[in-house]
């Protein structure tokens, strides 16, 4: 048996997915922020294949609501290689 946790983003509520695939689960909780899980070593594969099937997350969801991801993702690469701020 491992265990886990896991932090989330807005548009994706942790808990809710996780009751998709409770049956591989036997035991979770959380809410959608945040979860706690143990899952037996041999279902982490087919538990990864079906979390991501379910996702139906854009990428635009990964970015806070009105920020420029242009400008986000060049001022990481920026200190990234040194330069920037």
């Amino acid at each position: 048996m491992v265990k886990g946790s896991g932090r989330s983003i807005e548009p994706y509520h942790m808990f809710r997915e996780l009751t998709k695939v409770r049956e591989l689960l036997p035991k979770f909780g959380g809410h959608p922020m945040a979860a706690g899980l143990s899952i037996k070593e041999e279902d982490v594969p087919e538990f990864r294949r079906r979390l991501n099937e379910n996702a139906v997350l854009t990428e635009e969801d990964f970015y806070p609501a009105g920020m420029d991801r242009r400008s986000h993702a060049s001022g990481i690469c920026d200190r990234g290689t040194g330069g920037g701020a």
